[in-house]
Formats: structure tokens, C-alpha cells, sequence
């Protein structure tokens, strides 16, 4: 990797994580059952490519790939989020062995790890946190979907772990009614818990 530091910048880009969140085919693929379900998903499936073209074109920047499956079963989902599920009346997406689950729309290289997950914040229940330690990870870029449940709840929890957090706002998606909610989250995530920038703002970083 190499490594063009400027010195203004309040994180360190020499030991960079990319992490890509469910970019799954339930959540945003015509087959998923978001969109059977009427969910408009179309910006989640432009914003796929473009970060499909990132991950080619600039995957060599990052020390670390990551890529998170989320993965609903009665066996791994925890009781709470079970419980919290009938409240809101609401079944349970990307079911273990539905084919609904895999990854989708996004090429992963063959040097990145996937890892699953039961819950919305990718650190809990599974071993994010010490593959991250292991690789002494400091800064940590967030990409994928859904921008106010899954990318939130992990990107504050990078922060609450001691990472400096970025999220790429055009690189995170949710659908397409629920864009001034993104928007908020965004903005809120911006001021209190890390750093917003576009995928362009974030390689310019790496520029003499």
C-alpha cells in the first residue's frame, strides 16, 4: 500500500480498513423481498456499481477488506432481535440457505475476508473487532446499505471502539423514499462520531 499521508488530515490512511456492508441480494436486488415488497430500491442498486468500480479501481489502497452478510435463522438471530421482529410484525430477511443471502451486484476480490453477522452493528456477536486489532487497523472507511440501520449502527461503533470512522456518502444507500433520512443520519454521524466524504473527496486524500 502506499501511503501518501498529509499531514493536515486528523486520521492516519496508513492502516485503513474498507469495510462493505450486506450489499445483499434481499436487500436491494429486484429478486430480494424489499423490492417484491414495493421498497423502491433503485438508488441502492445505482450506488452498487459505483462502489463495485471503487473497490476495483482503489481496493489496493486499503491494508484490509472486509465484506459483512447479514444472516436471519431462529438458530443465530439473538431472542431480542427475534422478539423485536413479531413486535413490529415485520419477517426476517437474508434467511440462512434462501440464496437471499449472498452478496450481490458487488465483486469481491479474491484477498478480502466475508464475515457474517446476526445483528445490525457488525461488531456484535461476531469477530470484526479482533481481526481489525489483529491488523492494527486505526482508520476505518464504511460503505454499503441500509445508511440509517446497518451502516449507523456499525459506524458508531467503530467510533465507540476507537477507530476514526468515514463513512462515503455516495457509497451507502437506503431506499429511494428515505433519502432526507440518509441525508440526517449523515449529517448527525458528521458532526458527533467520525467523517463524511464522497468516494472522489476520500481519494484525493491520497494524492502528492
Amino acid at each position: 500500500m502506499n501511503e501518501k499521508k498529509s499531514d493536515d488530515l486528523p486520521f492516519s490512511l496508513k492502516s485503513i480498513a474498507l469495510l462493505v456492508i450486506d450489499m445483499q441480494v434481499d436487500f436491494y436486488s429486484n429478486n430480494g423481498s424489499a423490492s417484491k415488497k414495493g421498497k423502491p430500491v433503485k438508488k441502492m442498486q445505482e450506488m452498487s456499481k459505483k462502489l463495485d468500480f471503487f473497490i476495483k479501481h482503489y481496493g489496493k489502497l486499503f491494508n484490509l477488506i472486509i465484506f459483512t452478510k447479514y444472516i436471519s435463522d431462529k438458530s443465530i438471530t439473538p431472542q431480542n432481535f427475534l422478539r423485536l421482529s413479531k413486535k413490529d410484525g415485520y419477517s426476517l430477511m437474508c434467511q440462512k440457505g434462501s440464496g437471499l443471502e449472498k452478496i450481490d451486484g458487488v465483486e469481491i476480490p479474491d484477498y478480502a475476508f466475508v464475515i457474517e453477522k446476526p445483528q445490525f452493528d457488525s461488531f456484535a456477536y461476531i469477530s470484526l473487532l479482533k481481526m481489525l486489532r489483529e491488523k492494527d487497523i486505526k482508520t476505518l472507511v464504511i460503505t454499503g446499505v441500509r445508511t440509517e440501520i446497518c451502516i449507523d449502527a456499525t459506524a458508531k461503533r467503530a467510533f465507540a471502539e476507537g477507530f476514526d470512522t468515514i463513512i462515503l456518502r455516495d457509497l451507502v444507500g437506503t431506499y429511494d423514499d428515505r433519502q432526507k433520512i440518509q441525508d440526517f443520519v449523515l449529517e448527525l454521524f458528521n458532526k458527533y462520531s467520525g467523517y463524511v466524504f464522497t468516494s472522489n473527496e476520500f481519494i484525493k486524500m491520497f494524492e502528492k
